[in-house]
């Protein structure tokens, strides 16, 4: 596919999961952004966010990469 129509394609992408948390885009690499205050939180919101983007991805015929798809978690400890 080339750049343009990927470019297209992926257009309404930062804007699908929007409510549940912060999409940034950088050519095909995308990363959600959410702060809660608790690990059962976080995993609910990101479950939910994934659901959606699967679902996104099969109305478009695209296929999520579940090797490339990882999740990174940043924790604050009090002293």
């Amino acid at each position: 596919m080339g750049p343009l129509l990927f470019n297209i394609y992926i257009n309404d992408f930062p804007r699908t999961p929007n409510k549940l948390c912060q999409g940034l885009m950088l050519t095909n690499d995308t990363n959600m952004l959410r702060t809660t205050s608790t690990y059962d939180e976080i995993n609910h919101i990101y479950n939910c966010v994934l659901l959606h983007i699967s679902k996104s991805f099969q109305v478009k015929q695209f296929v999520l990469n579940a090797n490339e798809t990882h999740a990174l978690q940043f924790m604050q400890y009090k002293v």
